[in-house]
Parts: structure tokens; sequence; C-alpha cells
């Protein structure tokens, strides 16, 4: 169905020739797509010359696995447990702490100052210029 051209003199089609197109694409939206659609070209094994897939071959980029930080690195999971047990047991005493001990509040607030602290040492003490900060 061809689109309506609009008035002279105005933005767009009127509502009244937008419902009527709307109308007629619903009408026909269950409708059955016509028998033959013609004979669709064959997709091939092969990827296109000059494409990335053909210029990477069979060999495939692996990636290397992750460098896991070691359970031996104290300071790693004084960083995780600081910023995580502390803050969480911050909003906990807040929440439900009522009549509890203020040393409960001073561990806690302790905790997450030292996770802070050994995050801020952990932070190289010089900085390369030319070093953008990507890693790839």
């Amino acid at each position: 169905m061809p689109v309506e051209e609009a008035p002279e003199g105005s933005h767009g089609p009127d509502e009244e020739s937008v419902n009527r197109q709307f109308a007629d694409i619903i009408s026909r939206w269950d409708a059955t797509p016509p028998a033959d659609l013609g004979d669709a070209p064959p997709i091939p094994d092969d990827p296109p010359p000059g494409s990335v897939e053909s210029l990477l071959g069979e060999d495939r980029f692996e990636p290397p696995q992750p460098r896991l930080p070691g359970q031996e690195d104290l300071a790693f999971w004084g960083i995780v447990v600081g910023l995580t047990i502390g803050p969480a047991a911050l909003l906990a005493i807040l929440l439900f702490g009522d009549g509890w001990s203020p040393l409960w509040t001073y561990a806690a607030a302790g905790l997450t100052l030292a996770g802070l602290v050994l995050l801020f040492l952990r932070q190289p003490t010089h900085r390369d210029d030319s070093d953008d900060g990507a890693r790839v």
C-alpha cells in the first residue's frame, strides 16, 4: 500500500490516513506468505575471501586463562573482607543494632577503614606517563 502524501503545508500524514494504513497492516498480519519465495542462494561453506574468518583460517584465538589472586595474598583478602564485611556490618548495626555495644560499631568502622587503607597501599608507587592504562 503506497504511503499517502501529506497535504501542502502540513508536517506529515493526517491521523485518519495513518489509522487506515495501520488497520490495513493489522488486517494482513496473520496472512500466509506467498508459496514461492524464489530460489534462495545457497549458503557457502567457506567464508568469502578477504573476510575476517578467512584471514583467521582454522587457527582460532584462545585467550589465556585469567590470573586469579593467590590464596597467600593476604592484602587482597584483607581488602575484600574489609570492604564487604565492614560496610555490611555497619548497615546491620544501623538497622538492627539497637542496644548493642558501641564496640561493634567501632569494629565495623575499623574493618572498613582497614580495607580502604589496604586498597590505597596496594596502588603502584610510580606512574608511567606513556601508559594509558588499557589492558588487552
